[in-house]
């Protein structure tokens, strides 16, 4: 089975970027397909892809390291006073 190039190097890139947890089931899924394309998944590993790693795929790289940057800055600065 062959992976298809294009899908390939935007997994890596999804990979590169952190936005799948290291280790995670969602990982394993999309570097399988990434090395041995979709039709190597079975049954179980199709349901992650669809819900776990498809949605990443499809919204825009750059806005999802930025939007996750933001996040991680909002967790370590102080909650502002209301007045």
């Amino acid at each position: 089975m062959s992976a298809d190039p294009e899908l390939s190097r935007l997994i890596a890139d999804v990979i590169d970027a952190g936005l799948l947890m290291p280790g995670s089931r969602e990982m394993v899924v999309a570097q399988r397909v990434a090395s041995d394309g979709q039709r190597s998944l079975s049954i179980e590993d199709r349901r992650v892809w669809e819900s776990g790693v498809l949605p990443i795929l499809a919204q825009p790289i750059d806005i999802q390291i930025a939007v996750r940057a933001l996040v991680r800055r909002s967790h370590r600065l102080p909650r502002r006073a209301v007045a």
